[in-house]
């Protein structure tokens, strides 16, 4: 089986006076394909604990795909969730079938 992993997290508060640009996600949290799975391998996060587990199954394929995280600050520009929405999209299309998608 091969399952894909993949995340978009933000908390975003409209009350903070500026907005959260992909820059803030870059500096933060980006990763895609290896880097992802080498980022978060062995940590006690969601992603990390979605590699763990499924690394237990000797009939799993892993397939990192993208992370975009940011800290917590005001909303999300549409500039960066277009980007981060393409790219997900871009790399999920790239990676071909898989049986289930974290």
């Amino acid at each position: 089986m091969r399952i894909g992993i993949a995340m978009f997290y933000h908390e975003s508060h409209s009350f903070v006076p500026y907005k959260t640009d992909i820059s803030n996600f870059e500096d933060y949290g980006y990763y895609e394909t290896t880097a992802l799975y080498d980022a978060f391998k062995k940590t006690k996060t969601e992603l990390g604990g979605f590699i763990d587990t499924l690394e237990s199954y000797s009939n799993v394929e892993i397939v990192p795909i993208l992370c975009a995280a940011a800290i917590p600050s005001g909303i999300v520009t549409d500039n960066a969730y277009t980007k981060i929405e393409h790219r997900m999209l871009e790399l999920l299309n790239q990676v071909g079938k898989l049986d289930g998608l974290l």
